[in-house]
């Protein structure tokens, strides 16, 4: 049976309509996979970024808990340990400088250095390297609001708090 012309082209026509309409329609869905390949990309974070982002969550943590503890007090965060002319003090066998995470000072007094960690990182090296540089001299940190370098006491010892 023979078709008419017109059916023959009407024919044509549907079917290059879906020809462009599945291209069309895989070019968009190639798109939107594209699109969500980069976005799961950037949601999922390099071991750095994710340790780095997990450090600063602990930090805020604990900065909470110590501001808590400790109504009234300066809460400074990221304080290098100095000599008595505010000199940094480097250690002897590293030739690196320490920085306490929090120190808790209260009129003019240093009260507690605070270390934040994960709960299975070995502080070990960190905290002989610290003695060293105490050792040292390295027995004041820099108020940061007063502008004063203020002494630790020998019994103000770090304390590490841990989290996960």
């Amino acid at each position: 049976m023979a078709k008419g012309p017109e059916f023959t082209g009407e024919a044509r026509e549907v079917s290059k309509h879906k020809q462009i309409d599945s291209i069309r329609f895989e070019s968009m869905e190639a798109v939107d996979a594209r699109n969500e390949a980069e976005q799961r990309e950037q949601r999922e974070l390099s071991p750095i970024d994710a340790n780095r982002e997990s450090g600063e969550a602990r930090e805020d943590s604990v900065r909470s808990e110590l501001v808590f503890e400790n109504p009234g007090s300066n809460i400074q965060n990221e304080c290098c340990l100095r000599d008595d002319d505010g000199k940094v003090v480097k250690d002897s066998q590293t030739g690196e400088a320490r920085r306490i995470d929090f120190a808790v000072i209260k009129d003019g007094v240093v009260e507690k250095l605070v270390e934040v960690t994960s709960e299975t990182a070995d502080k070990t090296a960190q905290m002989a390297k610290e003695a060293r540089i105490r050792e040292a001299g390295g027995n004041y940190i820099k108020d940061r609001q007063t502008g004063e370098f203020v002494h630790i006491q020998d019994n103000v010892k770090t304390e590490i708090r841990r989290r996960a």
